[in-house]
């Protein structure tokens, strides 16, 4: 199997729960997840990242997109819808409290889905399902599945 990320559209009241980066000088906004480790599938992994980023319980609805491309040594990435009743964020238990430095930091907020699309947030896919979301469109039925040629910041 290739490696994987798997990620959270998790929204919660018309707030969808980000994670802001600060990375070697850059900034910028990114879905929480991360990789598949051996022996899960990627809605475990999912489910996993949001307690250990976000310290939060959430329900996974269905996955919405399949993305190729390449983010962090990984070549896919799933997201998936989810749903949480909580809105106070526990805490942050992942591997990501170690890495943090002056030059890397994460933020844990949650944004107004109409806000969510103007910011820089990646991967653009994803942003672009939001937007269209959030502009009316219902979200799929189906699994979207999109290859693109970027890379991860």
């Amino acid at each position: 199997m290739r490696a994987a990320r798997a990620a959270l559209i998790l929204i919660c009241e018309g707030d969808v729960a980000l994670i802001e980066r600060h990375s070697d000088g850059r900034d910028y906004w990114v879905f929480p997840g991360g990789g598949v480790d051996p022996g899960e599938t990627p809605e475990v992994a999912a489910l996993r990242e949001a307690r250990e980023e976000l310290g939060l319980e959430v329900v996974v609805v269905r996955e919405v997109l399949e993305l190729h491309e390449q983010w962090f040594g990984r070549e896919v990435q799933h997201f998936f819808l989810a749903e949480t009743r909580q809105r106070r964020f526990g805490d942050m238990t992942g591997p990501e409290l170690r890495e943090m430095t002056l030059t890397n930091r994460y933020g844990r907020q949650w944004v107004p889905v109409g806000r969510a699309v103007e910011l820089e947030l990646l991967p653009v896919p994803a942003k672009e399902l939001l937007a269209a979301v959030a502009a009316g469109r219902a979200w799929p039925a189906q699994v979207e599945v999109v290859t693109t040629s970027a890379e991860s910041p």
